[in-house]
């Protein structure tokens, strides 16, 4: 029998800095979605022999060796191009431009997830601004954004810890729902009802466990459909709780998901739901005063972008200043990850240390 169950909807990819690369029977490039891991890990670890992504940015000068895990792991860049020579050796004897093939084909995997969750949910991708996490996404994510038309990208501070970060300071919240099957000309009362006892539950719920009914907040919201659809879309509740207004708001949910809307016909409020969440206390997060100036690099790397090596500042995370300026190409280096910046980017540090990049107009794709 189908059970509909509260999930989170995540959509993932095989396509990180781990994924195996290899050649398929055809003589096309392939990533993932088998992994190396950690142990033994991409060929530069010093302990497996396969090629991963990680090790194709490190051919191509997009990490640097010396600075990975802010030097305290070294890792072996002659290994790498060794193992992609080897392993790739059917589509080119030349690492760097086996390395572009597997930086391409990672992108285009992960392209193809970030329109399953925009374009094809209705969303324009233009209308957003790109935020990566993880070690390698800032590696990728102005490519990424090129390949989808946007123009700004957002790396958090600590984009490796993100989600470790997000966990730690995330909400206390409980969900809970109840199927109530009401039509047009069905007594609504039967919706306030539920969100009522919900409510009443979830204070309770919420007290046993320290928490004040001040410190509370609840966001009450609808399953809703057209009479006779097997699916439902999520609305918002709106604030006089009318027919009217539930209608009007699945209309521009169904017309922004699907490409349509039947304005006239009958809907049906499938279940109400309930989320009672409460913040907790978090921690001061550093803010600093702009003081805009052009930092200064810490090195000068030759990173591989589109046809061949371009010279590419590159700057310590560590070192950088809110209101600080630069533009690529350019590469962030800091303990737990790598920000690559193509040519015809522009990046200025804000108040709270995350790096906003911007696309001039003058944007190339690897």
């Amino acid at each position: 029998m189908p059970i509909g169950v509260p999930v989170l909807d995540i959509h993932t990819v095989g396509a990180g800095g781990g994924s195996i690369a290899r050649v398929d029977e055809g003589g096309a490039v392939r990533v993932g979605p088998d992994s190396a891991g950690a142990d033994p890990g991409p060929a530069c670890y010093g302990i497996g022999n396969q090629p991963t992504v990680t090790d194709a940015n490190l051919v191509l000068g997009r990490v640097a060796p010396d600075k990975f895990l802010a030097g305290r792991m070294r890792i072996d860049a002659t290994r790498s191009a060794l193992a992609i020579r080897s392993a790739l050796s059917s589509y080119s004897n030349d690492e760097y431009r086996s390395a572009l093939g597997i930086v391409r084909v990672a992108n285009a995997v992960m392209e193809r997830a970030l329109r399953v969750v925009s374009l094809e949910r209705g969303y324009d991708p233009r209308d957003f601004t790109l935020v990566p996490f993880g070690g390698a996404g800032p590696q990728h994510a102005c490519e990424l954004a090129e390949a989808l038309g946007m123009t700004t990208v957002l790396v958090p501070r600590y984009p490796g810890v993100l989600s470790a970060l997000g966990v730690a300071i995330a909400d206390v919240s409980k969900n809970y729902s109840r199927t109530v099957m009401l039509c047009a000309d069905d007594d609504f009362i039967g919706i306030h009802v539920a969100f009522r006892d919900m409510e009443q539950t979830a204070i309770e719920e919420m007290n046993d466990e320290g928490f004040d009914a001040q410190e509370v907040r609840l966001l009450r919201s609808l399953d809703v459909r057209y009479r006779g659809q097997s699916f439902d879309l999520s609305v918002d509740w709106p604030v006089d709780g009318s027919y009217a207004e539930i209608a009007d708001l699945f209309h521009v949910a169904h017309q922004a998901r699907f490409g349509y809307a039947h304005a006239g016909q009958s809907i049906e409020v499938v279940n109400v739901r309930l989320q009672a969440s409460v913040h907790p206390e978090l921690p001061t997060m550093e803010t600093q005063l702009p003081i805009s100036s052009i930092p200064q690099p810490v090195a000068v790397l030759d990173v591989w972008f589109g046809g061949g090596p371009v010279s590419s500042a590159a700057y310590d995370r560590e070192s950088l200043h809110a209101g600080d300026r630069f533009s690529g190409p350019a590469l962030v280096t800091q303990m737990d990850a790598t920000m690559v910046i193509p040519p015809g980017w522009d990046v200025e540090v804000d108040r709270f240390g995350n790096l906003p990049a911007t696309l001039d107009g003058e944007g190339q794709q690897v």
